[in-house]
């Protein structure tokens, strides 16, 4: 495959399933994603033409755009 140095315009490689790694073959393949505590200075910044919602779970909405 080689890395990034060998990346150019026009550079085509060929993947096939026997490149990729088995299933939980390596740490990274089973590093799941996890939720996290948002902080509690952290604070939501849209552009002012989105309007947003948060609900009591501290799950953000898009509600709507203002004109």
């Amino acid at each position: 495959m080689g890395d990034w140095t060998g990346d150019a315009s026009g550079v085509r490689r060929k993947l096939t399933v026997a490149d990729l790694p088995s299933p939980g073959a390596s740490r990274l393949a089973s590093n799941f994603p996890t939720i996290v505590s948002r902080p509690r200075d952290a604070q939501l910044h849209v552009p002012g033409s989105l309007l947003f919602s948060e609900d009591g779970h501290g799950t953000i909405w898009r509600v709507g755009m203002s004109r």
